[in-house]
């Protein structure tokens, strides 16, 4: 499965920076590749699970929140997928997300073949995220720029 997030990751080692009180709206875009290999099953849907967790908490005082893990099981179109979630982060602080996906075929059987990525969020008040934004884009000018333009994620040849 080759993945396309949106939204896109800046760079492989910044988080995406989400305003206290926002939803952040999550694509994940898929195609499922074959490589001209003969395929045993093909796959009717595919298993998207999305599961946030607090990494830190910017304020100590406030319990850590319940967050929801979301999932969706869209059918395979010309072997295209597309899911769309929503996700509530109520607390300042960094989080992970961590979106995993596994083929379904024909019978309603989940194979587990990925790929899993993981996305760092920093949420907190508009305010302190332009200063922090401010801060990657000084440090980001004394290394060389890296262009990332989408992030695109391949399994590694898993048979199923």
């Amino acid at each position: 499965i080759q993945l396309a997030l949106s939204p896109a990751l800046p760079s492989l080692d910044q988080p995406i920076s989400v305003t206290l009180g926002d939803h952040l709206a999550l694509k994940v875009e898929g195609v499922v590749e074959h490589y001209g290999k003969k395929i045993h099953r093909s796959p009717a849907a595919v298993f998207v699970q999305v599961a946030p967790k607090v990494d830190k908490l910017f304020d100590v005082s406030f319990k850590l929140p319940k967050l929801q893990e979301l999932e969706q099981t869209p059918s395979v179109k010309n072997d295209y997928f597309i899911a769309e979630f929503l996700l509530s982060l109520p607390t300042a602080g960094q989080y992970v997300v961590t979106i995993e996906n596994s083929l379904v075929d024909d019978d309603g059987k989940i194979w587990h073949t990925g790929p899993r990525v993981e996305m760092n969020l920093i949420v907190d008040t508009e305010e302190k995220l332009k200063t922090f934004q401010q801060q990657q884009y000084q440090s980001s000018r004394s290394e060389p720029a890296a262009s990332v333009t989408s992030y695109y994620v391949k399994t590694a040849g898993v048979q199923w």
